[in-house]
């Protein structure tokens, strides 16, 4: 059994309803706060209350952000929330030629005079000031490898609105 997104008109929560058959499937979307053992009957403990709710066929369990759970039976449930469209990308390939462009512009940005071989290092002014020099880090490869890619959809978009 699948959860399905649901939302509030201010709040977005996932529910999986309990159908008194699907206890694997509860206890993974609820984890310790689902039990079956020590109580009359299946129960789930409430955020609000923190204290155990009996649950019955039709009861959707409700978690949000943050980690709240509840339990709201099916007309309260249905009064409270409406299904959120699933937005799904396909996601795409980069550009065959990224690695080149990456390498491109980072020899070009952080290299002195655009030295292939030579160590990268990024160039700004110090807090006093002074010229200060500091390794490539992760970062700095991360932005710019973002500054292409949104480039790319941007190229892609204009291509696609004319």
């Amino acid at each position: 059994m699948t959860t399905t997104r649901y939302r509030t008109r201010t709040t977005t929560a996932e529910a999986i309803q309990w159908t008194g058959e699907n206890s694997a499937a509860m206890a993974v979307f609820a984890g310790d706060r689902f039990t079956e053992t020590g109580r009359p009957g299946p129960a789930l403990k409430e955020t609000d209350y923190d204290d155990w709710f009996d649950l019955r066929v039709g009861d959707w369990v409700v978690r949000r952000e943050g980690g709240w759970f509840g339990v709201l039976d099916d007309p309260e449930f249905s009064d409270r929330y409406e299904t959120v469209e699933a937005q799904r990308t396909e996601p795409t390939a980069p550009p065959a030629d990224l690695p080149e462009r990456l390498r491109a512009v980072l020899t070009e940005r952080f290299t002195a005079l655009g030295n292939p071989y030579a160590e990268m290092r990024r160039n700004e002014k110090s807090p006093d000031g002074w010229p200060a020099s500091h390794p490539l880090g992760p970062n700095d490869v991360a932005e710019v490898l973002r500054e292409l890619l949104d480039g790319d959809e941007a190229q892609q978009q204009d291509g696609s609105e004319q």
